[in-house]
């Protein structure tokens, strides 16, 4: 997702509040790409605000005994998607408030969408460079070609600005900078 501003690496999407501020919402989203960050910086993110962490990689492996690349390459990307929106799904019905970090096909949908829009959605991004090295070192990651990612981007990217929160490019910086910037954005 490219930036608003030149000099910093975070954009908050423009909300009229009226003159109040903003609650703490009821559930944390991380979104991003295979290999951005979700699950290390949710977990972070997590342990700072007290919350328990929700992450759909291990959520479909406890659920299912495979990981998303098994269950892509022996019963297709299409089952995996909707295994991880339905994981998504029962995520976002916790009644107490989660960081959760869905896989990155949940905004494919029109479901995924609203669901995101009714939690503190943080997009993460990074370059393509950094994300083909990370994806490369999962095994439990399903294996993408140049083409796809780009494909997948460029589709997702719309998706994307229509429900983040903030977006965070995270090439370069820490986790630990990163969980401080999402900190700050929702107080």
């Amino acid at each position: 997702c490219p930036r608003a501003h030149s000099r910093s690496p975070i954009t908050l999407r423009r909300r009229s509040y009226r003159g109040a501020v903003p609650q703490v919402p009821r559930h944390l989203v991380l979104l991003g790409p295979m290999g951005v960050g979700k699950t290390t910086i949710g977990s972070r993110a997590a342990r700072r605000m007290g919350r328990p962490f929700l992450d759909s990689d291990t959520l479909v492996m406890d659920r299912m005994g495979r990981t998303g690349a098994e269950i892509a390459a022996d019963d297709g990307v299409g089952v995996l998607h909707r295994l991880e929106l339905d994981v998504f799904i029962e995520m976002s019905s916790s009644q107490e408030p989660v960081v959760m970090a869905p896989g990155a096909s949940v905004v494919d949908t029109a479901a995924g969408r609203v669901i995101c829009r009714t939690c503190w959605t943080v997009v993460l991004w990074a370059s393509e460079d950094v994300l083909e090295i990370r994806r490369s070192r999962g095994l439990h990651r399903r294996i993408l070609g140049s083409a796809e990612a780009a494909h997948l981007a460029s589709v997702r990217l719309g998706h994307h600005r229509e429900v983040a929160d903030l977006t965070i490019d995270t090439t370069g910086r820490t986790p630990d900078g990163i969980t401080d910037e999402i900190g700050e954005s929702i107080r």
